[in-house]
């Protein structure tokens, strides 16, 4: 119990103290009231948090759902489960698919991921310096070919085990006319990649532009788009110098539907990756209206409010909702793309998709992911010292003195 004590009443009492019924001031618990206030506002957002979260898992499940149904890998679940209060029309507690009930509840399977594409289909996958990189060798008289060893050529690699892959890129190098048909040759045999070659001009101003405005931007930062390869001095030399990367931008994304033309086919599958070819989803969809087509984006989306600062931001949301399906590595990147989508191009959304066009655009989260099979490999794999004859271990050992 706190102490109590009498005293007169008086006009400069602190706000702190309160009478009660007997005439006595006491300290009152405003201070621990509001602490206590904030506290529980802090746990009813974590609880919406979690609650959003665990919501947007199971529309994920749902999504992957329907795209089995759609591709006629398997049927619906035939008979669904007792009601149970779900949300699901046929009383389960996802739509009646136990499936998804059990890995929305954090089953065994949680984290599987089943395999959406029909065995035997085309994949064209279109992206910058993958699935190798060109540079000149040390005396700068030949080519050097580099291989990818990034986690999305090896989940590419994996897909190709059971699909054709076929790549359209930038090897990163500007390739004269002379060595082209060599070049080209080369990588089509080695590598399954359509080469897209372009001009010294066009790789300075595209490098520019993607360098000094478009990645900056899509992490937040301040853009010094004028600063390079040609510094403006005055807003006009600004505008020209923008105008200019642009263009050389936009011209170095139609390149790729061109080259992707050479090897399309009715029912292939076109996977878009990279900021860098953010307006190609929509051109391959002007070429081939009935084109499925995906883009993921393996770097970060700024807010609104920040992406809403580039120039002509409009012409990239465009050019990405060409793409049925938007992937990116997490919620918040979602979450800033379809207030974008809203704010500047006023689109109605839903959390995972968006009305574009006639068209419905999937919205997921797509974290790149590793080929466990590999690891594991690797992981069986006997240590150096371990394959070591039994005469060279033991002069190691001496040498060691173990």
């Amino acid at each position: 119990m706190s102490s109590r004590r009498r005293r007169s009443r008086s006009p400069f009492l602190s706000p702190a103290t309160s009478e009660d019924e007997d005439g006595v001031f006491s300290p009152t618990d405003d201070e621990p009231e509001d602490d206590l206030t904030r506290h529980s506002e802090s746990e009813e957002e974590l609880e919406a948090q979690n609650l959003e979260r665990d919501l947007l898992v199971q529309l994920q499940h749902l999504h992957n759902r329907l795209a089995r149904v759609r591709q006629g890998g398997r049927e619906a679940s035939a008979e669904p489960g007792p009601a149970q209060g779900g949300v699901g029309e046929n009383g389960g507690g996802i739509g009646g698919d136990p499936e998804a009930e059990e890995a929305a509840a954090g089953g065994e399977d949680a984290g599987a991921c089943p395999r959406f594409i029909d065995e035997g289909r085309k994949i064209i996958v279109c992206c910058v310096r993958k699935p190798v990189c060109m540079s000149k060798s040390k005396s700068g008289d030949a080519w050097e070919y580099t291989a990818s060893r990034s986690g999305f050529k090896s989940s590419i690699d994996f897909i190709a085990e059971k699909n054709p892959v076929r790549w359209v890129a930038w090897p990163g190098a500007c390739v004269d006319e002379g060595t082209q048909d060599a070049v080209r040759k080369r990588l089509e045999t080695e590598h399954s990649c359509i080469p897209v070659f372009v001009s010294k001009d066009i790789k300075e101003l595209f490098e520019s532009f993607c360098w000094d405005t478009l990645w900056p931007n899509l992490h937040c930062m301040s853009t010094f788009f004028n600063q390079s390869p040609h510094r403006a001095t005055t807003k006009f030399d600004l505008e020209d110098t923008f105008t200019a990367q642009l263009e050389a931008f936009s011209y170095f994304n139609q390149l790729y539907v061109e080259r992707v033309a050479e090897i399309y086919q009715p029912g292939d599958l076109v996977l878009v990756y990279g900021y860098e070819i953010m307006l190609l989803p929509a051109m391959l969809r002007r070429r081939f209206p009935d084109l499925t087509c995906g883009f993921f984006l393996h770097c970060p989306f700024p807010s609104s409010e920040f992406f809403r600062m580039l120039p002509a931001r409009e012409r990239f949301l465009h050019g990405v909702l060409g793409a049925d399906l938007i992937a990116f590595n997490h919620f918040d990147y979602v979450r800033h793309f379809l207030n974008s989508c809203t704010c500047i191009l006023g689109l109605q959304s839903l959390p995972s998709k968006l009305e574009y066009n006639s068209r419905q655009v999937s919205i997921e989260i797509c974290p790149s992911g590793i080929d466990p099979l590999q690891y594991r490999h690797i992981l069986n794999q006997p240590l150096p010292h371990q394959s070591l004859s039994g005469t060279t271990l033991a002069s190691h050992q001496s040498l060691s003195g173990t």
